[in-house]
């Protein structure tokens, strides 16, 4: 009498904890992408302020900013006053548990590291960024970060002398597009020979590497080894790509461009 009662029992706790199970990874799943995503736009912002810091782009930058947040404040979107800065490297970013809040850490040209706190919100079924804050009632400037501070740099004991050492390669010159997903674009690699990063500098621009992107080249300068940034074992903020824990990865390294030829 009692086993047929038993067997349903046992087959209803099973049921029940594999819906649980797969309620468990569903929600992890939807969690992962929607850290993803902000990992993405935040990374995008970056890319985008590298490349329209100067007052005479700031406009291409309005695109991320939160149009209500623009049209309440009655925002001149054709001159806007939009608070930006030269940023170089960008050395992490990291989602926190709420994934609306990004920390942004960011290297200056010629300056101190930086770190910016993103708040974001979705406007039409898209991230965006929420400057919070109003903009300054003397001249309607405003910041897209709600704050912007000097990183701490590392505790390493003191800082190292780092002699750097002269390189060339040759090869083909390949671009990967920094608002494009790619692990490359993620890295921010945005020029390669073979596996090492070509990085722009002030004799050898942007724009001068992109003149031989898919030819045969031979670059010399100066290689940066870049840091080493360890992970700690458990850490509030967590970012992308996952890296085993206590692990470590090197970052900014590359070869500083000096100098740029065709091989023929």
């Amino acid at each position: 009498m009692h086993r047929p009662i038993l067997s349903l029992l046992l087959a209803l706790a099973i049921v029940t904890a594999r819906g649980q199970d797969r309620l468990q990874r569903l929600a992890k799943i939807k969690e992962n992408d929607v850290e993803m995503k902000s990992l993405v736009f935040a990374k995008s912002f970056c890319v985008a302020m590298r490349r329209n810091h100067q007052l005479q782009n700031p406009t291409k930058l309005l695109q991320f900013i939160d149009p209500r947040y623009l049209a309440e404040h009655k925002i001149n979107t054709t001159k806007p006053n939009l608070e930006t800065f030269p940023l170089f490297n960008i050395y992490d970013i990291k989602i926190s548990t709420d994934p609306s809040t990004i920390l942004c850490i960011v290297d200056t040209k010629g300056g101190p590291r930086q770190a910016l706190l993103l708040r974001t919100n979705t406007s039409n079924g898209k991230l965006h960024l929420n400057p919070v804050a109003p903009p300054s009632k003397a001249n309607q400037s405003f910041t897209p970060w709600i704050l912007r501070m000097q990183a701490a740099p590392a505790l390493d004991g003191g800082k190292k002398n780092i002699t750097r050492e002269k390189r060339l390669l040759a090869g083909i010159l390949r671009h990967f597009p920094q608002d494009v997903k790619s692990v490359e674009a993620w890295e921010g690699s945005e020029f390669k020979i073979g596996d090492s990063t070509i990085i722009p500098t002030k004799e050898i621009t942007r724009d001068i590497l992109l003149k031989f992107v898919g030819q045969s080249v031979s670059i010399t300068g100066n290689w940066n080894p870049g840091e080493n940034q360890s992970h700690a074992k458990s850490e509030k903020f967590h970012s992308h790509p996952i890296l085993p824990q206590g692990g470590s990865d090197i970052v900014g390294s590359g070869l500083e461009a000096i100098s740029i030829r065709k091989i023929d």
